[in-house]
């Protein structure tokens, strides 16, 4: 085989790119579509939801049919739940995604954040000067722009940090809020944890005059900060 052939993609592996790629396509397209009808789609499944929990308490239904509508609630409400999780896994995959940087991008960084001159310990800068034919004063003024690439690369590096951070506390989180709610299930019987349901949706006006934020998402306190 010729160098050139040595440097063709494998079928296979293009195929496994088109496969991947058609994927996160399919993928994408849900998510715009849960976008754009989510708030009055959500509003509707979760009313009907609790159109059926409240049911289970006029037929008097039985223990393991109330946990079974519970457990069914909050995998699909709760903050801990089966789709908030698969919601918040999207969302900081693509942000990963948009802060890597393109490998035209990569290439530049690397090559432009080497302050050796010397052509045999950076090969890429060598070879660019070969391809595009640069001017001494054109790689005289290149170089002047290491030091900020540098800058440029370390900055890159903590945005990696603080997403990989900000993964580890979003999982807690939830970790948090899953064990907590156990918790109070456990001590609760699974009839009250249904009456508790229903009356949190038949009382969210009283929970956001005591609650400020309640209807946001954001429970902000109302407790003032000690003064220092």
């Amino acid at each position: 085989p010729t160098a050139n052939d040595a440097k063709k993609p494998r079928l296979s592996d293009c195929e496994s790119k088109l496969a991947q790629l058609k994927a996160e396509n399919e993928q994408l397209k849900r998510h715009l579509e849960n976008v754009s009808n989510k708030a009055h789609k959500f509003d509707k499944e979760k009313e009907e939801a609790g159109k059926r929990i409240a049911r289970l308490i006029h037929e008097n239904a039985g223990p393991n049919e109330m946990n079974m509508a519970v457990r069914e609630f909050s995998d699909m409400y709760s903050d801990y739940g089966v789709n908030r999780q698969q919601e918040l896994s999207f969302h900081l995959e693509q942000l990963q995604r948009l802060v890597n940087p393109t490998n035209f991008t990569k290439m530049g960084l690397w090559t432009l954040g080497q302050s050796d001159r010397d052509p045999k310990r950076n090969p890429i800068a060598g070879i660019l000067v070969k391809e595009l034919t640069i001017t001494p004063q054109q790689g005289r003024k290149i170089l002047d722009q290491s030091e900020k690439i540098r800058k440029l690369c370390d900055n890159l590096k903590e945005t990696h940090a603080l997403l990989v951070k900000l993964k580890l506390l979003c999982e807690k989180k939830t970790q948090i809020f899953q064990d907590r709610m156990s918790k109070c299930t456990e001590i609760l019987t699974s009839k009250q944890v249904v009456k508790l349901i229903i009356w949190i949706n038949e009382h969210t006006q009283l929970l956001e005059s005591v609650c400020p934020g309640w209807g946001t998402e954001q429970i902000i306190s109302s407790k003032k900060p000690a003064p220092k």
